[in-house]
């Protein structure tokens, strides 16, 4: 769930007469994702598929697709990226329709492709999450499930300032701190805030959960 929604952070309108994910090779299994995807208040239908290609060549084959069914497929330089999993965006203009996949190495040497199509055509809905999301947040994904949700983002700050935000604004809203776990608690529920450094951002990933 937490890699899903972490990888799921930088996903974000008529169908095409082809599915550009179609026909990838050597897929070994394919598994839609039952909860739904908030990718910056921008749902996403979103599947795992696993394939027996290497990232390098799993990318090369999905360019080439991208570029056969006729998706405009930004620059490289353009393509916003995970660090350590290689991210790839086409757009078809007339549909406003965006695909998107991220590569992620598997340690048995196959290859996870996250794969999500997004309606753009349609405006982002308010967030709803009822977590704290810093000031400044990019890339909000909220993927909920019937025992929780998880929400993750990246912000332009430092690791010690998002601590102190959601230290500040969990208080608030009422969250109590058990500092031997560091787990947040309230009204039958449970949070855990991971924070990770990536570059000049911060990744925050906030997972609650409804305790038994």
């Amino acid at each position: 769930m937490r890699a899903a929604a972490l990888a799921l952070a930088l996903f974000a309108g008529v169908a095409l007469a082809e599915d550009p994910f179609e026909g990838l090779p050597q897929v070994v299994s394919s598994v839609p994702m039952s909860s739904p995807v908030d990718a910056s208040g921008i749902a996403v239908e979103a599947r795992a598929v696993r394939t027996r290609l290497a990232p390098d060549d799993a990318f090369r084959w999905l360019l080439k697709r991208f570029t056969h069914v006729g998706l405009y497929v930004p620059p490289e330089a353009s393509q916003p990226q995970l660090h350590g999993a290689p991210q790839l965006t086409g757009y078809d203009p007339a549909a406003r329709r965006s695909y998107t996949a991220i590569f992620l190495k598997n340690a048995d040497r196959t290859t996870t492709l996250l794969l999500g199509t997004a309606d753009l055509s349609k405006p982002p809905r308010p967030n709803t999450a009822e977590l704290p999301v810093m000031p400044g947040a990019r890339g909000v994904v909220t993927t909920r499930s019937e025992g929780g949700q998880v929400v993750s983002y990246a912000v332009g700050e430092g690791r010690e300032k998002v601590e102190a935000f959601h230290a500040g604004a969990l208080r608030a809203a009422g969250w109590a701190k058990d500092e031997a776990s560091g787990t947040w608690s309230k009204a039958g529920r449970s949070l855990t805030v991971v924070l990770r450094a990536d570059r000049a951002a911060t990744l925050v990933l906030l997972e609650e959960l409804s305790q038994p």
